[in-house]
């Protein structure tokens, strides 16, 4: 079991959202008891006494049994925060690894490649550029010239939620 975000594992089989608002576009496995009760994020104050005041009425072996049985030992416990953001996948992941002497480490798979809505290669200076290409299909970026974004051509592009 590991954990990671929708960004680097959403689209893996053994994902499993304990948010309390996923991407539109993800359809894996939820697991609603880890999703925080509280609307406050993980960098308001306070947040991290409510989630563990949360996790304190819930059982680790049952969670964890049920986490496995939902998406096996190989489950991804994902949220939306960046990794190294905080976050209650990683205070989640504490909980459980310190209640059963297990290990819960925070996924190390690649963070995925820059997307923008352009239709063609543009200058991230020129704002009026920018506007125009809104509400357009994202593309990859293959590099970056200055502050002019060079897309990848149609054939390499990839999906983004």
């Amino acid at each position: 079991m590991q954990t990671a975000c929708f960004r680097n594992a959403g689209k893996d089989p053994h994902a499993v959202s304990i948010a309390r608002s996923v991407p539109t576009a993800y359809q894996g496995k939820r697991y609603a008891p880890l999703a925080p009760l509280t609307e406050l994020r993980p960098t308001n104050a306070g947040f991290d006494a409510q989630y563990n005041a949360q996790l304190a009425n819930l059982d680790p072996a049952q969670v964890y049994a049920e986490l496995l049985e939902l998406a096996g030992p190989d489950a991804l416990l994902i949220c939306n925060e960046r990794p190294g953001d905080p976050c209650h996948r990683r205070l989640a992941a504490n909980w459980l690894a310190t209640a059963l002497g297990i290990e819960i480490p925070e996924s190390d798979r690649p963070w995925p490649q820059l997307y923008l809505p352009v239709s063609s290669n543009m200058d991230l200076a020129d704002p009026e550029r920018y506007d125009e290409a809104k509400n357009v299909r994202l593309r990859e970026v293959d590099h970056m010239e200055g502050s002019r974004v060079i897309l990848k051509p149609e054939s390499e592009e990839s999906g983004i939620w």
